[in-house]
């Protein structure tokens, strides 16, 4: 997950300066170190995995697959891809939640398998622990894009709207330029191209004042009931009461 982090905010991807208020790894050790990190990060990560001891369901190597799914072109991979080639366009919601889904969604969901698998879980269990992680992946990343608008920069700790100015339209940008009418089309008309401070504060001016936000919290919820849906499948008790307190936190 650190990986995904730095190299996500390298200047080639969304050359971000902050993460959480301090400086990113790049802008203090340089392009070079912040690459070698990520890849040595990942590189551990397989490491540990390929140290599990074998269950009477699965050995190391089913772990290591299931980390290389996730983390590679069928996951993480694909979802940034799809992520790069969608800057700067109104894209349609399901291309968005598909994004989601590689991205954020798969790193959620094999933390909780390989759990599981490492536990000898059952196969049902991990398709109910499948179905749980991609509806709080989802849930979390609408309600971050949710944040990235309506916080404040000190909240954030970057400036407010940072994904809408760089041309990534997160759901509440997307939705307020699909309603159609007068601010929505100068909402449009506005991005995709280089903003001024005074057009940047007019856009997330619209933004926050449109139906976009209420779409996004609606969407977050369904998202969040279908991860404690997801929980009735699973043993009833201590760790699944923690899944479920984790997901309804979200919504805090």
């Amino acid at each position: 997950h650190t990986y995904s982090l730095i190299h996500d905010d390298l200047p080639c991807m969304d050359d971000d300066h902050f993460r959480r208020g301090r400086p990113t790894n790049h802008r203090v050790y340089g392009e070079a170190v912040a690459v070698l990190a990520g890849d040595g990060l990942l590189t551990q990560a397989f490491d540990s995995v390929a140290r599990t001891k074998p269950n009477r369901r699965y050995s190391p190597a089913d772990l290591v697959t299931e980390l290389a799914h996730a983390s590679g072109s069928l996951g993480l991979i694909a979802g940034q891809v799809l992520d790069l080639d969608s800057e700067k366009k109104r894209i349609p919601l399901k291309k968005l939640v598909e994004i989601h889904r590689a991205k954020t969604g798969a790193l959620i969901t094999t933390s909780l398998r390989l759990g599981a698998m490492s536990a000898g879980a059952r196969p049902n269990q991990l398709r109910s622990l499948t179905q749980f992680g991609q509806a709080l992946g989802l849930a979390f990343q609408v309600i971050d894009d949710i944040l990235d608008i309506t916080s404040s920069d000190a909240e954030l700790g970057k400036p407010a709207g940072h994904d809408m100015v760089e041309g990534v339209y997160t759901l509440p940008v997307l939705h307020t330029m699909a309603v159609g009418d007068a601010t929505g089309k100068e909402l449009q008309s506005m991005l995709g191209a280089p903003l001024d401070d005074a057009q940047q504060r007019r856009a997330l001016e619209i933004v926050r004042a449109g139906s976009g936000i209420q779409f996004a919290i609606e969407t977050a919820q369904r998202f969040v009931q279908e991860a404690s849906d997801a929980c009735d499948a699973l043993p009833q008790g201590e760790v699944t009461n923690a899944l479920r307190e984790a997901t309804n936190n979200l919504l805090q």
